[in-house]
């Protein structure tokens, strides 16, 4: 399909067809004999190899608006894209990174899961919506993405993860009710049993139906189960009314757990550890007193077998939803987008990747979106960086509605290829509630717009320290430029435009700027 033709198809009525591709090599699923046999049966346990989809078509004919489905992992670094390219093991996953559109210096506003997925629904940094840490008291669910896109027609769904500490605010049904706002079906993870480790077992689940209770067995495996869930939500939806659905996951989130039949799986044998020139970095003189002092790690590497075992879980999902849409005829009319609440560090600049999402150089995510129909099937990449703010205002201006006063833009243009650049100079990021002795920050990643040759980001802590990288030539954000004679000019202006954001959000300000800076 032709670019303007592309263009043309955005707007009341859009024009799209989603890929669908086969499960591919068997060896990734590993079965109990209660699935020797395979059924179309969606309860069997463990889950039959799905079925062939059939292959992909694009449609030059006009559309009713898209169907979205968000993919929503946790935790996820984009440092890791081997763990869901691979199309023998991955195929579904690896069609988002082989035929889709990566954004390739995609951000989340904040490193920590909360905020994250509060802007998620929202389009607006966490501290202007009350999430500033794990935890929903401030939050309004009464006005966001959910309830405006029902106001246009969708039918939306949420399984899995609604937002960290939902269980302090929704103890009841009306109160579950008001947080889940917007979304027609819901499937809510609510609370975890203190006896069981990890995010995948021992939890609540509330449902429109009523309350579930998932333990230790097998199955109970949240991403399993969230699978399962939505698969069920799309198929039972109204034939007449696009939908809008998110899958939630905690699939990324440490301790990784893989499900039961895929522990050991032959797939992940000889998955490349994690190395990156930024792992265990020997000179950290130029960072953060935090940083600073860390020892240095034990182990030369960080071993990525549990990961990629619980991406086959992740892929299972995937498939299953999308089977779930060419079920029920919605697949040729889908949008799929793929990304994470925020990154993660895998033993980068020593911090030893036990939970380490909290620094700024935690915020790249993956992203990536799926739209056959309108983008094509050929790979591309975009290069100008966008954030989470973005996502939700760009699928509310593709389903005809918009939000009020958002921070993000929609990034329609960069998606199609009419531009290449957006009308801003920077990305703002924040972390107010950091742990341990890591001082709240602020930041910028600046954008094409401010520099057209160079990506800056800029991090101001309250403790005065700063840091400053050029992420274009140093993106595993090795040399601090923060302190460097040659770059106190940049460093005044970034510093002048962070404190006026700041202010004009919050009211807190930074200490003084230092001489000469």
């Amino acid at each position: 399909m032709k670019l303007d033709k592309a263009l043309a198809a955005i707007g009341l009525a859009l024009a799209c067809a989603s890929a669908v591709v086969s499960i591919g090599d068997v060896r990734a699923q590993t079965t109990s004999p209660e699935a020797a046999s395979p059924t179309a049966d969606e309860s069997t346990f463990p889950p039959e190899q799905p079925s062939m989809l059939p292959d992909e078509i694009i449609s030059t004919a006009e559309a009713p608006r898209p169907n979205v489905v968000v993919l929503y992992t946790d935790d996820v670094t984009p440092g890791t894209p081997w763990l869901w390219s691979n199309s023998k093991r991955t195929p579904d996953l690896a069609r988002f990174r082989h035929h889709g559109v990566e954004f390739r210096n995609a951000v989340g506003s904040t490193p920590l899961c909360g905020p994250s997925r509060a802007t998620l629904l929202t389009g607006r940094y966490g501290h202007e919506i009350g999430v500033t840490g794990n935890q929903l008291r401030g939050f309004d669910p009464s006005d966001t993405l959910a309830t405006r896109l029902q106001d246009v027609g969708y039918h939306t769904m949420l399984v899995g993860k609604a937002g960290n500490g939902i269980a302090s605010v929704a103890r009841t049904r009306a109160q579950v009710e008001r947080q889940a706002q917007g979304f027609d079906d819901y499937d809510i993870i609510w609370k975890r049993a203190r006896r069981y480790h990890g995010q995948f077992y021992g939890y609540s689940m509330w449902t429109r139906e009523g309350v579930l209770w998932k333990g230790s067995r097998p199955q109970d495996h949240s991403t399993y189960v969230i699978g399962k869930r939505l698969a069920q939500r799309i198929r039972e939806a109204p034939a007449d009314k696009p939908i809008f659905a998110v899958a939630s996951l905690n699939s990324g989130h440490v301790p990784n757990t893989p499900f039961a039949w895929h522990r050991g799986s032959v797939a992940c044998e000889r998955v490349a550890p994690y190395r990156a020139p930024s792992y265990n970095e020997a000179d950290v003189s130029d960072k953060p007193a935090y940083i600073r002092g860390l020892p240095r790690l034990q182990r030369p590497s960080f071993d990525l077998t549990s990961r990629c075992e619980e991406f086959l879980g992740v892929e299972a999902t995937l498939h299953r939803i999308r089977q779930a849409l060419a079920n029920s005829g919605r697949l040729a009319d889908t949008l799929f987008v793929f990304t994470s609440d925020n990154g993660y560090l895998l033993g980068d600049h020593r911090m030893p990747g036990d939970g380490d999402k909290w620094w700024p150089h935690a915020v790249p995510v993956p992203f990536y979106v799926l739209w056959p129909s309108v983008l094509g099937n050929e790979r591309r990449a975009v290069d100008e960086p966008i954030s989470s703010v973005d996502l939700p205002v760009t699928v509310c201006a593709l389903a005809g509605c918009e939000l009020d006063d958002p921070d993000g833009l929609d990034i329609t243009p960069l998606l199609t290829g009419e531009a290449t650049q957006l009308d801003r100079d920077f990305l703002y990021l924040e972390l107010l509630r950091p742990r341990g002795k890591m001082p709240p920050w602020y930041g910028l990643l600046t954008t094409f717009a401010y520099d057209p040759d160079t990506l800056f980001q800029y991090i101001e802590y309250r403790s005065g320290e700063r840091e400053l990288y050029n992420v274009t030539r140093d993106p595993y954000r090795l040399q601090n430029l923060a302190n460097t004679p040659r770059k106190a000019a940049l460093v005044k202006d970034l510093h002048r435009r962070l404190l006026a954001e700041v202010v004009e959000s919050d009211g807190v300000r930074f200490p003084a700027p230092r001489p000469g800076s």
